[in-house]
């Protein structure tokens, strides 16, 4: 899922994102985030998030929610 989809569909009122990138550690092979921002519905997002992939999603609280994003890049570029 698109992060725009995310942003725009799902969160509605006062619900915060917690934006980490995909991170991979080379030692164990294991999947990490390196924290990015917050951001809440009506703010700006950067660009590089908001035509980013979401790896990953979970609730932090009632309020907040975290995802993983992966770059996303356009293949007709290339």
């Amino acid at each position: 899922m698109r992060f725009s989809t995310l942003f725009n569909r799902l969160l509605k009122g006062s619900v915060a994102v917690e934006v980490y990138r995909r991170k991979e550690n080379s030692e164990d092979g294991e999947t990490q985030g390196e924290f990015y921002g917050v951001y809440s519905y009506g703010g700006r997002v950067p660009r590089e998030i908001w035509s980013s992939y979401v790896a990953r999603i979970w609730p932090l609280d009632s309020k907040t929610i975290c995802v993983i994003i992966e770059d996303w890049k356009d293949e007709r570029k290339n």
